[in-house]
């Protein structure tokens, strides 16, 4: 077996932007081996060679799948010649020795091997197309009673089509143990070793040149990751990518299957395809069944600003579940269930609002299991938050996208956090025509060479806000509607033709650099309607529901297939005469109505010219326009009286 590092520097050369200053992976000491996550780490001994490898489940352990395969005869490793070490921390200049504990079965991809055949990158290069499945899984005997074969990371399951953790700027490090190099000292080679933790930054495998679809030759998702600035050496295959959670807690997100030559390291994510090996070889070493939960569904609880929760307890082996909730960019522990838990009721969601959810079981142990799949769901209603800050609280604002624009420590509206390809938009629905203007902000990474011609990066706008009017990008000019930089603020006024329209403030990251605030602002909102003629003069009227019809926050719903005819829900047909702004003048065919003059700040009250007074209707009475019930309050006229 050939057990060299992987070098891919002549494929990826072009797409750097710069190196990092590299860091070199320094040796455990002897007090810190012990804790969190070094203990989980182990060498692997595959004949006359070292790799490393780590826990992910108990007795289980991943690895690359380089690692045991022999490369020259091009046929994987007995495994009988395959040895796990848990936290082997001493110098293997000949070989481990001490306490080992045998490998007994695997889960891998078979087509692996047949990669490497017919890899034609050249000699100690590697293909992505070889990268993506060098993964590879193995159980050890359930008679093994060390204590630290049965303790384990939280796995962090990358979702297909979509960028994963790893791209996340947050604490990282690879562990593992250096083999024979001359930049190790030669006391310290075959020691576990750390790159130490760092926001590294992480091209998204380097990939970008090498397919449109982000999936390789049999379809699998692109799950390999470049990390500029790390280095790694002989000995480090298989070690573990540890990320931070939100919760400061170590997960395994990935595993080390190569090197960019002295400028990065490559790291195999864990997405759900590695996760199946996983769960596999955890079944097949005869674990209590430790399921991670496949079936979670949420919705909006009928009635209630509330979103409900449930799933199937498949799992025999937790102390707790976890419910998590992702708000406005930052995931949090919502709730802990007791064991046996399938549902929960989440009663603090806001209308409006979009939330992503996820469960995860807790062990005994302490160790916890991966998070089920996310799930989200948008709920109905309006930002009520929203639209008070700015102004409107009669405009119908909604959230959707990855997160939530929300109110600020400093009571600025801006737009949620978003990792890399993700966006947060916030969403005004009304009817037009009309003019909307308002005020909005900026501070996120620029493109300086945007419409540079002489600059390959010409086309690229990097993080901005954009302007968007029924889900199609708002061009000005042909050029889009959008702000981008530090620290960028414009007014701007958008004229919004007839009808039913959805405006819409996105902010959106690209696939790299961080910098500034990272989020948008919008502030000091103003909606005027059209005047004479405006075609639905229902001031905050927004299309909901069934084609033609309307709502609104205060004014309720209104059918205006027939405009200037509409439908009300309760009052029935009103002829709607033209406004002046927020006025509402209608005429009823029903006797006891007729003429009628109301507006959102005087409403339930309606001026009744025919009784030349103010009259209270009682809102919700009314099936189209029967008994309705209202209240004349003129001192010579006053008491009840109702439509039929």
């Amino acid at each position: 077996m050939d057990n060299r590092t992987f070098v891919l520097a002549a494929l990826f050369a072009p797409l750097l932007l710069g190196a990092q200053e590299t860091i070199l992976p320094e040796p455990v000491q002897s007090p810190d081996r012990d804790g969190i996550p070094f203990r989980y780490n182990g060498l692997l001994s595959v004949g006359n060679s070292i790799g490393s490898a780590s826990m992910v489940a108990e007795g289980v352990i991943t690895t690359a799948a380089h690692v045991v395969f022999d490369e020259e005869d091009l046929a994987w490793e007995d495994i009988s010649d395959i040895e796990y070490y848990p936290e082997y921390n001493r110098p293997t200049p000949l070989g481990p020795e001490g306490t080992s504990v045998p490998v007994l079965g695997f889960a891998r991809w078979t087509s692996y091997g047949s990669r490497v055949e017919n890899d034609d990158s050249g000699e100690g290069l590697s293909s992505p197309d070889t990268f993506n499945l060098d993964f590879y899984v193995g159980h050890l005997s359930r008679f093994a009673r060390e204590p630290n074969l049965a303790e384990f990371p939280e796995v962090h399951i990358d979702a297909e089509n979509e960028v994963g953790i790893l791209r996340d700027q947050r604490e990282k490090m690879i562990v593992g143990y250096p083999a024979d190099t001359d930049f190790i000292d030669s006391s310290d080679r075959g020691l576990m070793h750390r790159t130490a933790p760092a926001d590294y930054f992480t091209w998204w495998g380097g990939l970008e040149d090498f397919t449109s679809t982000w999936r390789d030759s049999e379809d699998f998702w692109t799950a390999t990751y470049d990390f500029e600035g790390v280095t790694t050496y002989g000995g480090n295959s298989g070690g573990p990518m540890y990320v931070r959670n939100e919760f400061g807690e170590w997960m395994i997100a990935g595993i080390v299957v190569g090197s960019n030559g002295s400028d990065g390291v490559f790291i195999r994510g864990i997405d759900e395809a590695a996760w199946d090996l996983i769960e596999e070889t955890i079944e097949a070493r005869g674990n209590p069944p430790l399921r991670r939960v496949e079936d979670l569904v949420v919705s909006q609880a009928p009635g209630a600003e509330a979103v409900a929760l449930d799933w199937t307890d498949a799992s025999d082996e937790e102390n707790a579940y976890r419910v998590l909730r992702l708000d406005t960019g930052g995931w949090e522990i919502l709730a802990t269930l007791e064991a046996d838990s399938d549902a929960y009721l989440d009663e603090t969601a806001l209308a409006g609002h979009v939330y992503h959810y996820t469960v995860q079981p807790v062990l005994g142990n302490g160790s916890i299991g991966p998070r089920s799949p996310v799930q989200s769901v948008s709920l109905s209603g309006s930002n009520a938050p929203a639209a008070e800050h700015l102004g409107e609280p009669l405009l119908s604002f909604v959230n959707s996208g990855d997160s939530n624009w929300h109110l600020d420590e400093a009571n600025r509206l801006r737009a949620g956090k978003v990792r890399s390809l993700g966006a947060s938009s916030l969403k005004l629905e009304l009817v037009g025509p009309g003019t909307l203007d308002f005020t909005w902000a900026v501070s996120s990474e620029e493109n300086p060479d945007y419409r540079n011609p002489s600059s390959p990066n010409q086309d690229s706008i990097y993080d901005a806000v954009y302007l968007y009017l029924d889900g199609e990008l708002i061009s000005d000019e042909r050029e889009p509607v959008f702000i981008s930089g530090l620290d960028i603020s414009e007014t701007r006024s958008l004229q919004v033709p007839p009808g039913p329209h959805v405006v819409e403030w996105r902010y959106e990251k690209d696939p790299y650099t961080t910098e500034g605030d990272d989020t948008a602002y919008l502030d000091d909102l103003t909606w005027t309607p059209g005047s004479e003629g405006s075609a639905y003069p229902v001031f905050g009227a927004f299309a909901f529901g069934d084609s033609g019809w309307n709502g609104s926050s205060w004014f309720g719903a209104h059918n205006v297939d027939d405009f200037p005819w509409a439908g009300h829900i309760n009052l029935g047909w009103l002829y709607l005469r033209p406004g002046n702004g927020v006025d509402l003048f209608a005429y009823s065919p029903l006797p006891e109505l007729g003429e009628l003059y109301t507006s959102p700040s005087l409403f339930p009250y309606f001026y009744h010219f025919g009784r030349e007074s103010w009259v209270l209707y009682i809102e919700g009475t009314g099936e189209f326009g029967q008994r309705a019930w209202f209240w004349d309050i003129h001192p010579e006229n006053s008491g009840y009286f109702q439509t039929h």
